[in-house]
């Protein structure tokens, strides 16, 4: 019984606890039009309890000249993740960066990894 408790003690202590989420790298995909630039978008990694919600910024720059872009809807991957909100359509003008603000549901048990976020482009007009 006593290594069972030194177990959870030495887990918890590592930030994320039992019923967390550690999400340790954020993968953009990019699909139905592209966007000159936006294959360097990144975002960081993100930790909270399971089920709560953690805030997701995402620069989106258009680096073309051929027209606006418009980032629309957002999904997330694995199961468990959902996008509770998002500043979409997000239109991004030649020359300009605007922030893909998302909002995201965490599993509700704990998981350690990769979060993958999908998002529609609308190809510049």
């Amino acid at each position: 019984m006593a290594v069972a408790g030194l177990g959870v003690l030495a887990f918890t202590g590592l930030g994320f606890g039992l019923d967390g989420v550690h999400v340790t790298a954020v993968d953009l995909v990019f699909v139905g039009g592209t966007c000159p630039g936006w294959s360097n978008a990144t975002a960081t990694g993100v930790s909270g309890n399971a089920g709560s919600h953690v805030s997701i910024p995402i620069p989106l720059s258009n680096e073309g000249a051929a027209g606006e872009c418009v980032a629309g809807n957002v999904s997330a991957t694995p199961t468990g993740f959902t996008i509770v909100a998002a500043n979409t359509p997000l239109p991004v003008s030649p020359g300009a960066t605007e922030v893909l603000a998302l909002t995201v549901g965490l599993p509700p048990g704990s998981y350690t990894g990769p979060l993958t976020l999908t998002v529609w482009v609308i190809a510049p007009s």
